[in-house]
């Protein structure tokens, strides 16, 4: 098959073969073939025709029949082969932009393509304002101002690449499979960073990526060795939690953890801090659920009983967040995106299970609402254990069998447990603080109890060397 050119010459025919190529996004360009060369002499004579009628431009390569104006300002430039964009028609290179792989700019920018929109040319910018390089059909590739040129230049469109980017799940449980959106027959290398909590195999545009450890990694592709997309993706132990966006004045707001992709048992951590009061985040709970009770603002630590919800709220509110923090038993930890909750009143929020429903002054003993706080956990060689009570001023209203029982919690029993339910730790402790040597013990997860006789406390540990 045979392609007549008409310049200012004399017709010839070259030989034509057709050949696919995609643009960035994967699609295939229409009308594109691969031609055989000018020979010495029409070479020579183009470019001598070139120097005489356009002598301000300065020519960049010999003319040449193997690629034309499209070809170079949309493939050959960015490092494709030397071909011929519609040899047949004039809107083969309309698919660049169409397919999404080019998006236009309104403003002429660097690097950028552009179509001489009036006309049937492409071209590309530089660094310098209104200087244009482009191939001249089967004339040498030019470098010139944008309107020195044989092709009518009233109407001027930019185009500038999409970067390609990476598809698949933000969190990764165990295995996810990652791809390059609308990238066709180019060299990919993956990596990922930090390394040692994935494992990469890859297939061209495609990765499968498997969980090793636990945290953040960023996934790089990097694309012909020149171009670098990155995903950051979490791995491993996933939290989240549900529930109530406001509690009402007096009333109540319940939460529930959903936990996913970590080794069991976990430790829960709610945290709750009011908005500009300056005090940090404090643990609320531990339990897997928590409720949380409106209190009056600066009763928390007095109020004893709980006082009936009422029906009209207030105009007034309080603005909470609270987050979640999970361990699991490898010590792989997951903090959950703080939740802003809605409080009607002037109040503060308080674990449910400090206070009573009803305002009776039955017995209750102080050790019911302490908690017991480990630091740090995961530790890895030493903990501190911490009874946090009720200040004793918050006992005045209540009867002597009460206060009867503060003089017997200073001296505890401790035991650790491991999850076979071995005893591995057992002492006697004094004070409402102390520690224990954690050196010993292996990695795993760990109930420790202490005792005075009358009440237990338990929390959960985790040991990791």
């Amino acid at each position: 098959m045979c392609l007549v050119f008409y310049t200012i010459f004399t017709g010839y025919c070259v030989a034509q073969t057709p050949v696919t190529i995609y643009t960035p996004h994967g699609s295939v360009v229409p009308d594109t073939y691969t031609f055989t060369e000018l020979t010495q002499a029409q070479i020579a004579s183009q470019n001598s025709y070139v120097s005489q009628a356009y002598p301000n431009a300065t020519k960049l390569s010999d003319a040449s029949a193997t690629y034309n104006c499209h070809a170079y300002a949309w493939y050959t430039s960015e490092g494709g082969s030397n071909v011929w964009i519609g040899a047949t028609t004039s809107t083969a290179e309309d698919v660049f932009w169409t397919d999404g792989s080019y998006i236009e700019n309104g403003n002429q920018i660097y690097p950028a393509k552009v179509s001489y929109a009036s006309d049937n040319h492409s071209a590309t910018t530089t660094n310098q304002a209104d200087i244009f390089i482009s191939k001249w059909g089967s004339l040498p590739l030019m470098q010139h101002n944008k309107n020195y040129c044989p092709y009518n230049s009233s109407n001027l469109k930019y185009y500038i690449k999409t970067p390609p980017t990476i598809s698949g799940p933000s969190q990764l449980c165990n295995q996810g499979t990652y791809n390059i959106n609308g990238l066709s027959g180019a060299t990919v290398v993956w990596s990922a960073t930090p390394s040692g909590i994935v494992s990469i195999q890859q297939n061209g545009n495609t990765a499968t990526v498997t969980k090793v450890g636990s945290g953040t990694i960023t996934l790089s592709a990097t694309i012909n060795n020149s171009v670098t997309i990155t995903k950051n993706i979490w791995i491993g132990l996933q939290a989240s939690f549900t529930g109530s966006a406001s509690v009402n004045y007096l009333g109540t707001g319940t939460w529930n953890s959903n936990v996913s992709c970590g080794v069991e048992p976990y430790i829960f951590q709610w945290w709750l801090r009011k908005a500009n009061s300056g005090v940090a985040s404090m643990c609320v709970s531990n339990d897997p659920e928590i409720t949380l009770r409106s209190v009056d603002q600066g009763t928390a630590k007095t109020a004893l009983s709980a006082k009936p919800p009422v029906v009209n709220q207030p105009i007034s509110s309080t603005i909470f967040y609270m987050f979640l923090r999970v361990t699991d038993a490898n010590g792989f930890q997951y903090d959950t995106p703080e939740q802003q909750i809605y409080a009607y009143g002037k109040v503060d929020l308080v674990p449910a299970f400090l206070l009573k429903m009803n305002d009776s002054t039955q017995d209750i003993n102080v050790n019911q609402v302490s908690s017991l706080d480990i630091y740090p956990n995961p530790s890895s060689n030493e903990v501190q254990i911490n009874i946090n009570q009720i200040p004793t001023t918050s006992l005045s209203s209540m009867p002597s069998s009460v206060n009867s029982n503060n003089a017997a919690i200073n001296s505890y029993s401790v035991n650790v447990i491991d999850i076979y339910g071995n005893n591995v730790y057992t002492n006697k402790k004094v004070g409402e603080q102390f520690t224990i040597s954690t050196a010993g013990f292996r990695n795993g997860v760990y109930t420790i109890t202490v005792s005075n006789g009358s009440n237990t406390y338990q929390n959960k540990l985790i040991v990791k060397h």
